[in-house]
């Protein structure tokens, strides 16, 4: 899997898919019972489906650096993500990058979106 994940370049995911548009990137570091825990939030504006870009599929995507997986995304999301992120969806990105580790674990867990549970 390729991990180059850029603002410019987008962030794939595997098989020819990614995260594009991106706007916002913000790294969170957290110091748990485990040992250390990275994330990335991200705010993306569409995803590359093997060349095809859905701009209805946006708004935030948390991704766990330890182990390589999409906690949760399409959270916030927007009619269209072409014209980037509205204040609603900035603010949200830039308060769960705040929240301590028990909030953010207790966040994506029991969030509708999330795909697993950290």
């Amino acid at each position: 899997m390729n991990l180059n994940w850029s603002l410019n370049k987008g962030i794939p995911v595997g098989n020819n898919c990614g995260y594009v548009g991106i706007t916002f990137d913000k790294l969170v570091t957290f110091t748990t019972e485990q040992g250390k825990r990275q994330f990335r939030i991200v705010i993306y504006g569409a995803y590359n489906v093997f060349g095809l870009i859905g701009p209805e599929k946006n708004g935030i995507v948390i991704l766990d650096i330890d182990n390589y997986q999409v906690v949760l995304d399409d959270y916030q999301q927007m009619v269209t993500g072409y014209h980037g992120p509205n204040s609603r969806v900035l603010k949200t990105a830039d308060n769960i990058g705040q929240m301590n580790w028990d909030n953010f674990q207790q966040f994506c867990n029991s969030n509708n979106k999330s795909r697993y549970k950290i």
